[in-house]
């Protein structure tokens, strides 16, 4: 009775590791036998559902399990034993040697699955900045990488008066000059980087949008199907509020410089 529960327990987990071996499923043409998605979850590009075990029980690690659970709930399933009234084979089942190894090849698989997976989502690393960084203070930084306009002035001015100027003339150009600027500059960002500097930065986030809208947006994953629009969409929308960050900036910026100008002349 134990051998026969055991042959029938093994071949099913033995079918099983077949099916979820990538060899074999990219050797035999299978078809992918688990849809999953890829997604931008709580700051993070994650499965869903994920790959690996997780608390509510719906990963596909968990999902394998739970099959292999139902495989050898078949011991206790059987008619009850003759030796042991009310008893049943579980016990001496699960110490059988064969169903060690098969349970073994499913876990190997498990691992080359999850292991695999790692190294699809490797694929967008290079672009995490997109959600692992907040744009407002990644912009912010960018600006303060330039140089600040008045700080720029007075350094020229002190440079140019010389070590044998006055400190009063140098306090009253500096002064001439923030009034100045109060009016030409009212709402205008004076610190940042020049014109090459954002051309440069513009065209990088235009290359990592056409990188997105070119992304597979079906993949297998041996025997997963992966559907990364979800994920796509995500980044589509993000990406496209970081340039238009960085190009309205220089609009806004040059517009409002212009309107002072005009209103200080009138």
């Amino acid at each position: 009775m134990i051998e026969g529960i055991t042959n029938g327990i093994n071949s099913s987990m033995l079918y099983l590791a077949e099916q979820i071996s990538i060899s074999h499923n990219k050797l035999n043409g299978l078809a992918p036998i688990f849809d999953i998605k890829v997604c931008l979850t709580d700051g993070e590009v994650q499965f869903e559902p994920s790959i690996t075990c997780n608390e509510r029980g719906t990963g596909i690690r968990d999902i394998i399990y739970n099959i292999v659970d139902h495989f050898t709930s078949l011991a206790i399933q059987m008619p009850s034993r003759l030796d042991i009234p009310g008893g049943d084979y579980l016990v001496e089942i699960k110490d059988q040697f064969e169903l060690y190894g098969s349970t073994q090849r499913i876990s190997k698989n498990m691992n080359e699955i999850e292991n695999a997976s790692s190294n699809f989502l490797d694929q967008y690393a290079d672009i995490a900045f997109l959600w692992e960084e907040k744009l407002e203070e990644h912009f912010n930084k960018f600006l303060a990488t330039g140089p600040d306009l008045r700080e720029t002035f007075i350094a020229k001015v002190r440079a140019e008066a010389g070590e044998e100027a006055e400190e009063e003339q140098i306090d009253m150009e500096i002064e001439s000059f923030d009034a100045m600027n109060a009016k030409i500059l009212d709402g205008v960002t004076t610190q940042h980087p020049d014109l090459e500097a954002f051309d440069e930065k513009i065209i990088f986030l235009i290359e990592v949008k056409h990188r997105i809208n070119t992304m597979s947006s079906m993949s297998d994953i041996g025997w997963i199907r992966v559907d990364s629009k979800p994920l796509i969409k995500d980044l589509q929308s993000i990406i496209n509020q970081w340039i238009d960050k960085f190009t309205q900036f220089l609009l806004t910026n040059t517009v409002k410089r212009i309107e002072n100008m005009t209103k200080f002349i009138e």
